[in-house]
C-alpha cells in the first residue's frame, strides 16, 4: 500500500540575509510622508503601490525576483517573473489582515521586515476548505495533517520571503504585541 499527494500547492520561502533596520527606517518614513488604503488590512496601515525603482529597496526587490523565478522553475513555469505591485504593511496591537487572494498575478508573496513575538502568523486556506469542513463535521479526526487540516500557518519571522500562488486565499492573524509588525508584500507577472 502506498500513499500519495496527487495535488500539492506550493509554498516557498527563504530566509533573507537583508538589512532590516534600514527598511524599516524606509517603511516608517513611508508611511509617516504617505496616506494608505483599506483593501485586506484591518486596522493599520497598507500603503499604495510601491514604486519598484527605490534605492531603500533595491535589495529586496533584487531578491524577490530571484526567489520568484527559482520558485517558476520548481512550478516548471518557462516564465521570467518582474514584480507588478509591492506595498507595505504596519499593524499595530489587534491589527490583522482578512482571507483574501490576489487577482492578476502568478505569484504573491511578503516579506517580514519587523516581527515582535506574538505579532501573528501568516495563514494558508486549503484550496478544498469548503469541501473538506463540510465533510469533517461528521468525521473524527485523532490529529490534523496536510490531509486534512483546512488550514496552514507558517509564523511571521523577521528576514523571511514567502512566495505563493496568487490563488492561494491567505490572511494574517492579529497582532497581539504593542510593537509593531511590518512587512512588504508583492506581486509578480511574466516577462
Amino acid at each position: 500500500m502506498e500513499l500519495i499527494n496527487p495535488f500539492a500547492v506550493p509554498l516557498f520561502y527563504v530566509e533573507l540575509d537583508l538589512d532590516v533596520v534600514s527598511i524599516e527606517k524606509f517603511c516608517q518614513e513611508y508611511r509617516n510622508n504617505n496616506e494608505g488604503r483599506v483593501i485586506s488590512n484591518v486596522g493599520g496601515y497598507q500603503s499604495n503601490n510601491l514604486s519598484t525603482d527605490n534605492k531603500h529597496i533595491n535589495s529586496l526587490i533584487d531578491q524577490i525576483i530571484k526567489h520568484s523565478n527559482i520558485f517558476s522553475e520548481s512550478y516548471s513555469l518557462k516564465i521570467k517573473n518582474v514584480i507588478s505591485s509591492m506595498w507595505l504593511n504596519i499593524n499595530g496591537y489587534k491589527d490583522s489582515n482578512g482571507l483574501h487572494r490576489h487577482s492578476l498575478a502568478i505569484f504573491s508573496g511578503v516579506y517580514y521586515v519587523k516581527t515582535p513575538k506574538d505579532c501573528g502568523n501568516i495563514v494558508f486556506e486549503n484550496p478544498a476548505a469548503d469541501v473538506m469542513d463540510y465533510a469533517h463535521s461528521v468525521m473524527n479526526f485523532t490529529e490534523f495533517n496536510k490531509y486534512n487540516s483546512s488550514y496552514h500557518w507558517m509564523p511571521a519571522k523577521e528576514n523571511t520571503l514567502y512566495i505563493f500562488p496568487s490563488w492561494l486565499k491567505h490572511k494574517v492573524e492579529p497582532n497581539m504585541n504593542n510593537d509593531e509588525r511590518i512587512s512588504i508584500s508583492f506581486n509578480t507577472i511574466s516577462t
